[in-house]
């Protein structure tokens, strides 16, 4: 008859039995995978898997059969062995290890194993590369994501790749898994996130970070920085240059081409506003060759150079002007990234367009009974307007009012910001007096009603604000006008730079070409005395007035910030010899 098998499990061992009788005990196989330690491997990495440790107290271990892909299928191709190989992509996996031993008692051991994987996220960003402009107030959000999820682990952003001193700043901090980032200088940055589980970590960089802003220059070498001075301390912000018609401004822009070895142009990538042209023109800029550090200019793109005028124009057929009058502020918006339309205010510059005006009264006897004529007076003026010293400079000539056409509004704080304080250099040739108190200018007016000469329109002190808007120097060809103190001369500077004039009496002399020309190549102050030496008597002295800041004062190059009420001013004199 047949036999009976029968099998007796006893904690730790398996016996087989034949009726009564035992034909096979023995202790059952430990499967244990040691190999790796933790279970968290970085994702698409090939990873060891160790079952050495694996052990059987009452025999041998002859086979090790794994399953890796969760198929319940053991020793597949590569199952085999105590060790064995497996890269996975991201995600939770559970792999088993089978082992068989001598008797042919078999154990499983699982394992669940996490491949983990981060991947960087620039929020509006799908391509490479990346563009963000410097500053505080223009973050980029960046951010990751993590693969499997739900496993908790930290996070550490930082800068690499140091190709430029300046630094990123990760908001709220660095340890945030979504933070925005800002850079405090132009430059090429990666972003680096590490994401650490488990013991392991693993990290993504962002794309390549182009750090951008707009960059203003004087001259085609890119060496002198066009800047202004910032209000401070109860000065205004002023400009630092004064632009003729033929003067540009170079706008550069660093590592806005990603692309070094092709020479890109982006079209409309700067905008331009000024305060009374809010709506602005557009520059377009272009890469130059050579240039490692991807920079575009608006030099080499067509006709796009950059001049100050009365009216703007966006002629593709001519170079750029923006409508500057006075002082006024330009801004520079920067499209970013290229191409999408948005401009973000990038650069911001105080500029002066070079203007005069002169104003003259001659005929005092038709229209005053206490003046003499002033026969020299229209020639001086249309002498100082013809000067090449404008033309040279490039600066324009505003306005030449005579007789009747100047009057004492267009002087005093009432009225001058539409005359005097709306040029740079304003001249007066005309009567003045002093009345052993004060000074004043003497302006004649229309005949009365009944065709008979008024009283002169007297201009005292202490009715002068100039510097308030635009003018920087007031030269005053008239007798006694600069005969006070300083105190009182003060009364008449509100930011004004120069005030050149007379403390006595002055001739009735063609200066005014003169005076001008000297002006191409010597100080405000020094044009004033030779003048001065070049057509009075050594009695009669001039005067220039102002604080020692101004004093060298030029009528091109750097321009010192506006002078204030509050400064300390003082005079120089002057008698030819």
């Amino acid at each position: 008859m047949d036999r009976i098998i029968r099998m007796s499990i006893v904690i730790g061992f398996v016996c087989v039995l034949a009726g009564n009788e035992a034909v096979g005990c023995g202790s059952a196989p430990s499967a244990v995978i040691c190999g790796p330690d933790p279970k968290y491997v970085k994702a698409s990495t090939q990873i060891t898997f160790d079952g050495s440790c694996s052990s059987d107290s009452g025999g041998s271990i002859v086979k090790y059969e794994w399953d890796l892909d969760g198929d319940a299928n053991y020793g597949e191709s590569g199952e085999l062995g105590s060790t064995v190989y497996k890269s996975f992509a991201a995600g939770n996996y559970t792999v088993k290890l089978k082992v068989t031993d001598d008797d042919g008692l078999t154990d499983i051991e699982p394992c669940t194993v996490h491949a983990v994987k981060v991947v960087v996220d620039v929020a509006g960003y799908e391509d490479y590369p990346q563009w963000l402009h410097v500053g505080s107030s223009h973050p980029l959000a960046v951010g990751c994501t993590v693969t499997p999820s739900g496993l908790g682990g930290t996070y550490t952003w930082s800068k690499q790749i140091p190709l430029t001193g300046g630094t990123i700043t990760f908001l709220p901090n660095v340890h945030d898994e979504d933070p925005t980032l800002w850079v405090n200088k132009r430059g090429v940055y990666l972003a680096r996130v590490e994401y650490t589980v488990g013991g392991l970590t693993v990290s993504d960089n962002t794309s390549t970070i182009f750090a951008v802003e707009v960059e203003l220059f004087r001259n085609s070498s890119y060496t002198e920085e066009l800047y202004d001075w910032p209000a401070d301390g109860g000065y205004p912000r002023s400009p630092a240059y004064i632009f003729g018609k033929e003067d540009p401004i170079y706008v550069a822009i660093q590592n806005y081409a990603p692309l070094s070895d092709t020479l890109e142009l982006y079209e409309e990538a700067v905008k331009v506003t000024s305060d009374l042209d809010s709506t602005g023109i557009y520059l377009d800029v272009k890469e130059w060759p050579g240039d490692n550090d991807r920079t575009c200019y608006n030099e080499h793109a067509v006709n796009e150079l950059l001049y100050l005028g009365e009216d703007s124009n966006d002629d593709a057929n001519n170079n750029d002007t923006i409508e500057v009058q006075d002082e006024e502020v330009l801004k520079f918006w920067l499209e970013v990234p290229p191409g999408s339309g948005t401009y973000i205010e990038s650069a911001s510059v105080m500029v002066d367009r070079g203007e005069v005006g002169v104003e003259w009264q001659a005929d005092y006897t038709s229209y005053s009974n206490t003046c003499g004529d002033l026969p020299e007076a229209p020639n001086s003026a249309n002498g100082f307007m013809n000067s090449t010293t404008w033309t040279y400079r490039g600066w324009s000539q505003n306005f030449n009012n005579g007789d009747l056409d100047s009057a004492e509004s267009h002087w005093g704080s009432s009225g001058d910001s539409d005359y005097a304080d709306s040029v740079d250099l304003a001249f007066r040739y005309g009567h003045g007096e002093t009345d052993g108190y004060s000074s004043y200018l003497k302006f004649f007016k229309d005949l009365d009603a009944n065709s008979n000469p008024q009283a002169v329109d007297e201009l005292y002190w202490d009715e002068i604000e100039w510097g308030d808007k635009d003018v920087d120097w007031v030269a005053i060809w008239s007798c006694d006008f600069m005969d006070g103190s300083d105190t009182s001369l003060k009364q008449m500077a509100n930011g004004v730079h120069l005030i050149c004039g007379y403390v006595t009496e002055c001739l009735d002399v063609d200066c005014g070409q003169y005076f001008a020309d000297a002006l191409q190549n010597s100080s405000v102050k020094q044009a004033w005395f030779y003048t001065d030496d070049a057509f009075n008597p050594p009695e009669y002295i001039a005067r220039v007035f102002g604080t020692e800041l101004f004093e060298n004062d030029h009528i091109y190059g750097v321009q010192y910030p506006d002078s204030i009420p509050s400064d300390a001013y003082t005079h120089w004199d002057f008698t030819a010899e």
